[in-house]
């Protein structure tokens, strides 16, 4: 937090909160319209309270579940869903990318996780997309508010 800048502050907010307010925004508009609809937030473990290098990303990914938690609540009558899935530590490119560059190997990254996430390893974009269909879905059409943890049991 001590080392946050302001501008890294306003980059991070305008994409995470900013981005998705206005998103969901435009999106409820046009759902209002067309009798309802599913909105899922992707959210983080690090919005519960984050690592301590992680305070403006952990701040606007707590926005983000009050976003969640406001639409939930005010427009289920509309026939409007908004969920949360808590994401947990994803092997995605940008990841393995970003702890390359910082000396640590792919191989490295994944004993780390192995050791650091109950389940013994990183999430991968499969196992965030069957979650997040289930959400879309007319199968949950009674699911609204929800926090969808698919995280290895990170965070616990």
């Amino acid at each position: 937090m001590v080392n946050t800048t302001e501008d890294l502050f306003d980059s991070i907010f305008a994409v995470n909160i900013k981005g998705a307010f206005f998103c969901c925004k435009y999106a409820i508009q046009s759902m209002i319209q067309t009798g309802g609809g599913s909105i899922v937030q992707m959210g983080s473990t690090n919005g519960y309270k984050g690592g301590k290098e992680l305070a403006a990303y952990s701040c606007s990914k707590g926005a983000m579940l009050t976003l969640n938690r406001h639409i939930a609540a005010h427009y289920a009558k509309d026939g409007i869903r908004s969920n949360w899935v808590t994401v947990g530590w994803v092997a995605s490119e940008g990841e393995i990318e970003l702890h390359e560059g910082m000396g640590i190997s792919a191989a490295e990254l994944n004993r780390r996780a192995e050791a650091h996430i109950p389940s013994g390893r990183m999430q991968t974009p499969s196992d965030i997309a069957y979650g997040t269909v289930y959400l879309l879905s007319d199968e949950s059409s009674q699911v609204t508010g929800t926090e969808l943890h698919i995280n290895g049991g990170l965070g616990l």
